[in-house]
């Protein structure tokens, strides 16, 4: 969603998404669960398959959505299954949760106030969020790609530069 006091909850079985939005504050009412076929619910464009391997341990990572950055994290879901070879309950992934989060305005001072500075988060090279939206580009031809195999920080490069910043005020 554009307004970062409301978020959505859902989920999707029969090709429908259930869902519901929350606005901050707002008291749980059980009565706001909506059903929308297709890939979209409140201009938040859901994804109707997965194609990736299915997550079997938490995971974190980093994704972009339009122009904004966004947290996402994959956990597995468990539940007991009666196994009739055995005729016992077993425990057994039968899917897992995603929850995303877009990386606003408010983590952007969040994060200052923990660094004790002031930054701005780009996607590729343009602006997202952050606190000098004069400065609109950034220039990232000299930063290395990530790969894998190679990180570590002992194996990173260093770039010693002065970086000046022209006050808005």
């Amino acid at each position: 969603m554009k307004d970062p006091q409301h978020s959505v909850m859902g989920y999707q079985f029969d090709s429908k998404f259930h869902y519901r939005v929350f606005k901050t504050g707002e008291a749980w009412k059980h009565d706001y669960v909506k059903f929308v076929e297709g890939s979209s619910v409140d201009g938040i464009d859901l994804a109707i398959s997965y194609e990736g391997k299915i997550p079997d341990q938490i995971s974190v990572s980093f994704d972009q959505s339009d122009n904004f950055l966004k947290m996402k994290i994959m956990v597995p879901v468990y539940s007991n299954f009666y196994n009739e070879k055995t005729e016992t309950m077993e425990l057994g992934q039968v899917g897992f949760a995603v929850a995303e989060e877009r990386l606003s305005k408010s983590f952007v001072e969040k994060m200052g106030r923990i660094m004790g500075m002031k930054m701005n988060l780009f996607v590729n090279d343009a602006f997202s969020v952050g606190d000098f939206p004069a400065y609109k580009t950034v220039n990232i031809s000299d930063i290395p790609k990530f790969r894998e195999a190679s990180f570590g920080l002992r194996k990173q490069p260093f770039y010693f530069e002065d970086v000046q910043i022209a006050s808005l005020n």
